[in-house]
């Protein structure tokens, strides 16, 4: 493997931020830049939709209380790219998964029409992706 040459930055976190983030590196017996880049790149991994235009799978979950009538006339709006949305309540906390297939601007405008409507964090999950003719199989 060859070794990437490395950038310095600096950013702000709040202060309980970078006490959890110690914390975390001193479990994982690894330092906090090691934490950061690993949770930076799984986070682009998962919004690699957002910066290049491609075909895509993937799983899209949040977790709220919308109602599951509301969420399907959104999901209706999307049934080019939607293959099977499921519902699972357990003790009042609404767990709804989203399976996609399509192109990511598509993917990407679910993502944010989701997120604006029901005021709710969603995970994407890419299973597969298509950028520029070669396949991927979710890992960058």
């Amino acid at each position: 493997m060859i070794k990437e040459r490395k950038v310095r930055f600096g950013i702000s976190v709040p202060e309980s931020l970078a006490r959890r983030l110690n914390s975390l590196a001193r479990a994982m017996g690894s330092d906090r830049s090691k934490v950061v880049n690993d949770a930076l790149r799984e986070y682009i991994h998962d919004h690699i939709h957002y910066l290049v235009p491609h075909e895509c799978k993937g799983v899209m979950v949040f977790i709220g209380r919308a109602d599951r009538a509301n969420i399907l006339s959104v999901l209706d709006d999307f049934n080019d790219i939607v293959k099977c949305y499921n519902r699972i309540n357990s003790e009042g906390v609404c767990i709804d998964t989203i399976i996609v297939s399509g192109s990511s601007e598509r993917i990407v405008e679910l993502h944010r029409t989701l997120g604006e409507t029901f005021k709710c964090s969603i995970r994407y999950v890419p299973v597969a992706y298509d950028i520029e003719g070669g396949e991927g199989s979710g890992c960058l």
